[in-house]
């Protein structure tokens, strides 16, 4: 199997190769995880703090993608 063109390859290409383009892609995959975590999280687990308080939750509204980005990039710069 010498020469093979398949994924493994790819890979090795880009991020053997490229060290600085594979701090980047890390740092964004990271950032990206982050963010649906909070989304995610905070989704779930603030209508059932609200509910647990005997208050109403019609009124939540559920974080949004860009919302949650704009929450983990203020953590990250505090």
């Amino acid at each position: 199997m010498e020469g093979g063109n398949g994924i493994g390859d790819a890979f090795a290409k880009l991020f053997v190769k490229n060290p600085k383009r594979n701090s980047v892609i890390v740092m964004v995959i990271s950032m990206i995880i982050k963010t649906i975590v909070v989304m995610l999280a905070y989704n779930k687990i603030w209508p059932r703090l609200v509910e647990n308080t005997g208050q109403d939750t019609s009124k939540f509204k559920p974080l949004t993608f860009f919302e949650a980005l704009i929450f983990v990039l203020l953590f990250m710069f505090l």
